[in-house]
């Protein structure tokens, strides 16, 4: 399975900024993120998503040790779209 590393390198750069910052928004409870993993249907294989969801979800605990496994949640824009439309 193929990461985009440059992609990976951002959310990192920008998930450390935010934890800098804590201190300057008393009102951000680190325990309350919610890391939502967009385009989930664009991988193909379940044991692709089952391995990048286990890679995601390591690395999350690295950089943000207050998040949850059901702080992590995944996303299928296609399907949310024809869900939402067919409400």
């Amino acid at each position: 399975m193929e990461i985009d590393f440059k992609l990976s390198f951002q959310i990192i750069r920008v998930i450390k900024h935010v934890r800098k910052s804590l201190t300057m928004m008393p009102c951000f409870c680190p325990k309350d993120t919610i890391f939502v993993l967009n385009k989930w249907d664009m991988i193909r294989k379940e044991e692709d998503k089952k391995e990048f969801l286990d890679i995601t979800r390591a690395k999350l605990r690295e950089l943000w040790k207050e998040i949850e496994d059901t702080n992590i949640k995944t996303l299928a824009a296609v399907s949310f779209y024809f869900l939402i439309e067919r409400a």
